[in-house]
């Protein structure tokens, strides 16, 4: 039973915790799941209404009467096969209507796949990613909800938007962020281009606030992929929200002033040396309840 639940939150592209994604992973069968859903992409569901479809059944039943046993019988048989041709559709959807791949980083969680053509995507908690497969060897295109890393295999153009620009590029490595009123583009090796400027390898751009800034950077990879979280003169508001995005935890800062920016990192393996990381430079205290932290001034 427990196996039939994992299988249905995979059909369903829900997230899988890591000890459901390794029991579907020992299953019989797991090759064929994955082969099924990378060929589904492929098919395209019949238009079908099963709402008028059900609504048309039973005026022509209305229109054609028969005698009443027959129609008491035939109409629990009519509904019965209404109902098994709903659930069939439903099926057939589940299985080949679906054609976007999307994957998820939940909180306290980083999330590395590897793309069609061998391009590696490393997600950052709290992020999601989503592209079509069975387009990929014409069309390199990934929309992005949060922060990831990038190595690209050399090919077409590879592409990564946000909701605020758009990340072009042929065959590189670089880290995009999106979050709320902070977006970060650095590039470690090629050149890329960010909606109309070119960052080449060792430079970086990002808008904060909507304040645009543009500088270099001496880092070869992104910081959190080695579990740790790296500012230079960032607001605090956005070092609370990644804090809260890296330990599954919420904070409650009503009496700190968090447009005030913050220098410092602080690690993503051990929430008290974190929190003195962030509290300590900013004459901070905090209290934790469960998963609920405050911070309030000395």
């Amino acid at each position: 039973m427990e196996d039939q639940k994992i299988i249905q939150k995979w059909l369903n592209h829900e997230p899988l915790s890591t000890e459901e994604q390794e029991a579907f992973s020992r299953m019989e069968g797991y090759d064929t799941y994955l082969k099924l859903d990378r060929y589904a992409a492929h098919f395209k569901a019949p238009d079908y209404n099963a709402d008028i479809a059900f609504s048309e059944l039973q005026n022509t039943l209305h229109t054609h009467r028969t005698p009443a046993l027959f129609s008491k019988t035939f109409m629990k048989f009519a509904v019965s096969i209404a109902a098994i041709f709903i659930v069939t559709i439903g099926l057939y959807f589940t299985f080949f209507a679906a054609s976007m791949t999307t994957v998820t980083s939940m909180a306290h969680q980083k999330t590395t796949i590897t793309l069609p053509d061998q391009s590696v995507m490393t997600l950052n908690a709290g992020s999601i990613a989503k592209y079509t497969e069975k387009d990929w060897d014409t069309q390199r295109n990934i929309t992005l909800d949060g922060e990831a890393y990038f190595k690209v295999s050399k090919g077409k153009t590879f592409t990564v938007a946000t909701s605020v620009g758009t990340v072009t590029v042929v065959g590189t490595e670089f880290n995009v962020k999106q979050r709320a009123n902070y977006f970060e583009v650095i590039c470690y090796e090629g050149l890329v281009r960010v909606n109309t400027e070119e960052l080449p390898a060792g430079h970086t751009i990002s808008i904060i606030n909507g304040i645009q800034t543009r500088k270099k950077t001496t880092a070869i990879q992104p910081d959190w992929t080695v579990n740790r979280s790296v500012f230079t003169s960032v607001p605090f508001q956005h070092i609370i929200a990644e804090f809260e995005r890296q330990y599954n935890v919420t904070i409650v800062a009503d009496a700190v002033d968090q447009s005030t920016v913050f220098t410092g990192t602080f690690t993503h393996t051990n929430i008290k040396t974190a929190l003195q990381s962030i509290t300590i430079p900013m004459q901070l205290k905090y209290t934790i309840t469960d998963t609920t932290i405050r911070l309030y001034p000395e």
